[in-house]
């Protein structure tokens, strides 16, 4: 079965989001212009071997709004997918899944476009909660349409949220499409009363953090 589990905010997205916070912090302060210049997603550069910009480039915001706008977003979506298992177990292939859809941005647009965000990883997010939730929709008392529903939802709640004049509509489609691979990860098992973190998580968290670590030092 597959009992409704209640909402309730969760410290875990603040983990997540660190990261981006940090890392922007650090490019608007005076001596940012070196991380702006080496992170960010420039398709020319990521085609000629810098890969790690994929990534680094989720760390990175255009302005204040920016960053909040995806911090807030995040913290919403990554609380419901806190709700069916500990974050740290989906961080590092939502961080895999974010950096191939920044590829896939780069491969289809082939030269001369840049961007930067946390969104792509957000998005991925969306994609994985709408898979999980699709997985656990009970087969025996709805019809195959319904049982579709999380995933339609999911999807109208991406266009709405990816519109914008300066959005990267992009980077937002393929975020969620790779986020949709991402849902499979867990067990089934392992989503149906909402697993809790055991100590295996701590380290789980570090090597979230030391990834980020270990491509901003191959950035520089």
């Amino acid at each position: 079965s597959n009992p409704p589990l209640p909402f309730a905010l969760s410290i875990q997205p603040l983990g997540i989001l660190l990261v981006p916070v940090v890392f922007t912090l650090i490019q608007f302060s005076d001596h940012g212009s070196a991380f702006y210049h080496s992170g960010i997603a420039d398709t020319d550069r990521i085609l000629h071997g810098d890969w790690w910009r994929v990534f680094t480039a989720l760390t990175l915001h255009g302005d204040a709004l920016h960053l909040t706008s995806n911090l807030v977003a995040g913290f919403l979506i990554l609380n419901l997918l806190a709700i069916r298992i500990p974050l740290s177990r989906i961080a590092l292939p939502l961080v895999a899944a974010s950096g191939l859809a920044n590829y896939g941005v780069a491969l289809t647009m082939r030269t001369d476009f840049r961007s930067l965000g946390f969104s792509t990883f957000v998005f991925a997010a969306l994609g994985a909660l709408s898979t999980i939730e699709f997985r656990l929709m009970p087969r025996s008392t709805h019809g195959l349409l319904r049982r579709f529903a999380p995933l339609f939802g999911a999807a109208s709640l991406a266009v709405f949220l990816g519109l914008g004049e300066h959005a990267d509509i992009l980077a937002h489609f393929y975020g969620f499409l790779a986020g949709l691979l991402c849902g499979f990860v867990p067990r089934k098992k392992q989503l149906l009363w909402g697993t809790q973190p055991h100590a295996f998580d701590a380290v789980l968290w570090a090597l979230y953090f030391g990834a980020f670590a270990v491509l901003w030092k191959i950035a520089l």
